[in-house]
């Protein structure tokens, strides 16, 4: 999917580039695409191994019905 993810410290933005910009994950800069449309999300400080592992296996999931679904 050519879509990004970026983020500092406890913050992360998605990017599911609703304009099919051509989105190359190994050199994407999302400054040079400003914030419009960007999302985010929060991630706590209190995540373990455990938590990370589901938060993951939950978004993997997302993103196979989303690419489904298109």
């Amino acid at each position: 999917m050519p879509w990004g993810v970026f983020g500092e410290a406890s913050v992360f933005v998605i990017f599911p580039n609703p304009a099919q910009l051509p989105v190359d994950p190994a050199s994407f800069d999302p400054l040079k695409l400003g914030f419009k449309g960007l999302k985010g999300g929060f991630v706590s400080a209190a995540h373990g191994p455990r938590e990370i592992a589901q938060t993951l296996d939950a978004f993997r999931s997302a993103l196979r019905a989303l690419k489904s679904s298109s």
